[in-house]
Order: C-alpha cells, then sequence, then structure tokens
C-alpha cells in the first residue's frame, strides 16, 4: 500500500477487504500499520526530515547546489508490526522480527 493520500485517508477500508480474502496489508509507512496494516519496513518521517535537513545544509553552506545535489532514497527503514491485524489474516510474527520491530501493535 503506497503512502498515496487517497489510500491512506480510506485506509480503515482496506484491511475489512483484505481480510475477507485472507491477504495482509503490507504499508509503506509505520503510521498505516498502526492504523490497520498488517506490517511493514517502511518510512520513518522523523528519520527521513533528518536526512533531508541535511541536504539542506549543505545547500545552505553552499557546499552543493540543488541543481546538482544527487537524489537521495530514504537509507533507513523501521520494522512496524500489528498482531491484531496479523492474526486476522493467518500471519504469525516470529519473536525475532518482533525484537527488531520499532513497534509492535
Amino acid at each position: 500500500m503506497p503512502t498515496d493520500n487517497a489510500v491512506v485517508s480510506a485506509l480503515e477500508g482496506l484491511p475489512q477487504v483484505a481480510e475477507k480474502n485472507n491477504v495482509p496489508v503490507i504499508s509503506a509507512d509505520g503510521e498505516s500499520v498502526k492504523r490497520g496494516a498488517t506490517a511493514t519496513y517502511g518510512i520513518n518521517y522523523e528519520k527521513l526530515g533528518e536526512q533531508t535537513a541535511a541536504m539542506a545544509v549543505k545547500i545552505l553552506k553552499g557546499e552543493a547546489e540543488p541543481a546538482t545535489l544527487p537524489v537521495e532514497t530514504i537509507s533507513e527503514v523501521d520494522l512496524y508490526l500489528n498482531e491484531k491485524a496479523a492474526k486476522k489474516v493467518g500471519v504469525e510474527f516470529t519473536d525475532e522480527m518482533k525484537k527488531e520491530a520499532v513497534e509492535v501493535y
């Protein structure tokens, strides 16, 4: 599931459809897991902001020009798990996954 505003705004309906078809919902961000998606290795918006700020600092210090600054992708993702949602579609998380997760709902 992408972080598209239309999809995220109607998120609560998606797991209901997925449950009827026994399909887990894998989202792109942790907040969606909190709201009902099954799991994600996804975006941590705080870390993304820090990475973006580091790029801005390079520009402000004159170390880089916006036009020539390389495009970056998120360098770190976090694991978020929703045990209640997983159980509804027959998914079980290992203890190792639970230990690695930033949040387990």
